[in-house]
């Protein structure tokens, strides 16, 4: 059953009225640091007593100086937060603060926090799973993942703050002002589609999924860390049989040298974008027609070699290309919380590779054949259903 917040039944204290409430979005404008505004439920005593995870999307649309708004909080009392603070109340919370955002447990007078490595955008939506995770560290861990898109594939950062006391907590925050009394500062946008869903495939649920499967519910045959590092390896090989990780990077070549490297498992299409007017489709050829076809000086063939493209004819200098490819995904699984990086419809696959590569430790052959082939059958139908990116002009087409 989904927890899909309705911001309507939250308690709402809006002083300078800055706050519009709708059922799934709250809009913020202009709220100065030093006005009385925030917005809350009471789950009751203790209500967030144990992990939880909690997601939600803001867009910021102005600021004004050195602005701090929170954009999620869990406390024992109600007030701005940055007036809790003040008062040494204990707290967790997420806040946008002069276009970084901090993560940040307040135990008492003393505060704990993790920032952003850089800087966040205006006008851009961002994706937010704050997670509490109790079984790492004396007293658990908190994380928040910053992410650019609505499948949670691009992760932007990870903000990781390790917790200082066991806290159990009993209002939500879903927007506060910080109310310190400063002024001249104020902040407008956007935080829409609170939930308190835990995601299934975290690498945690991933790794009991597998369990399951293989009848052992706790560490003895199978070790976390090998099981870890099967859905890792399922992870990489979706990415590569299906090329479900697609993206444009754009490449430059070098006069006179005919190789372009590039960083992704394949390219799939590749254009020569001219200074002015419509990037133009490559046509695709072997390595054995390199010299013996007509062409402009621009760029006009290509082929694939390792970590290279070859281009025919050779460069007489800087020219643009856009390489449409295939990618790995960009980071490992390591902690508890994370999710892969492919796209929701593929990562169900991984429990299957991963339980296949049990089967074959368990030297189970013929179950681990019959698991593979399941594994690649569904992964043959999601390649075939998912969307592919093409070139903004023509395909590229093959010769030979």
């Amino acid at each position: 059953m989904s927890t899909s917040q309705d911001y309507t039944a939250y308690d709402e204290v809006d002083d300078p009225t800055s706050l519009t409430v709708a059922a799934a979005m709250l809009t913020v404008g202009a709220v100065d640091d030093d006005e009385e505004l925030y917005l809350t439920e009471d789950f009751t005593a203790g209500y967030f007593s144990g992990d939880f995870e909690h997601t939600f999307n803001f867009q910021c649309t102005a600021t004004d100086g050195s602005e701090v708004v929170y954009l999620w909080a869990i406390a024992n009392s109600v007030d701005e937060i940055g007036a809790k603070i003040t008062a040494d109340d204990d707290l967790l919370c997420l806040s946008w603060e002069n276009g970084s955002l901090v993560l940040t447990e307040r135990n008492g007078n003393t505060s704990t926090t993790d920032t952003s490595a850089s800087a966040l955008s205006e006008d851009t939506n961002y994706y937010i799973r704050v997670v509490r995770d109790e079984s790492l560290g004396t007293y658990g861990t908190l994380y928040a993942y910053i992410y650019t898109d609505a499948f949670y594939m691009n992760l932007n950062d990870t903000l990781v703050v390790t917790l200082t006391e066991k806290q159990d907590f009993r209002y939500l925050f879903a927007v506060s002002g910080k109310g310190d009394g400063g002024g001249s500062v104020a902040w407008s946008g956007t935080i829409s589609n609170l939930a308190l869903d835990e995601y299934p495939y975290t690498m945690d649920n991933l790794r009991t999924r597998v369990r399951d499967l293989l009848n052992e519910s706790t560490a003895t045959f199978f070790s976390d860390a090998e099981i870890n590092r099967w859905l890792n390896d399922g992870e990489r090989d979706i990415a590569i049989k299906s090329l479900c990780l697609e993206q444009i990077d754009q490449l430059s070549t070098t006069g006179s040298t005919r190789t372009v490297s590039y960083s992704a498992y394949k390219v799939k299409h590749l254009e020569y974008v001219p200074t002015s007017g419509t990037p133009k489709g490559l046509v695709k050829i072997k390595p054995a027609h390199m010299g013996r076809l007509s062409g402009d000086n621009v760029p006009f063939y290509w082929f694939e070699s390792k970590n290279n493209v070859a281009i025919e004819p050779v460069p007489d200098g800087t020219y643009t290309l856009n390489a449409y490819v295939g990618d790995y995904p960009g980071s490992e699984m390591s902690l508890g919380p994370d999710i892969p990086e492919i796209p929701p419809d593929f990562r169900p696959l991984i429990v299957l590779y991963a339980f296949m590569r049990g089967l074959e430790k368990e030297v189970k052959v013929m179950q681990a054949n019959q698991i593979n082939g399941m594994y690649l059958s569904e992964l043959s139908h999601g390649s075939r259903d998912k969307i592919i990116i093409r070139p903004g002009s023509r395909e590229d087409t093959r010769i030979g």
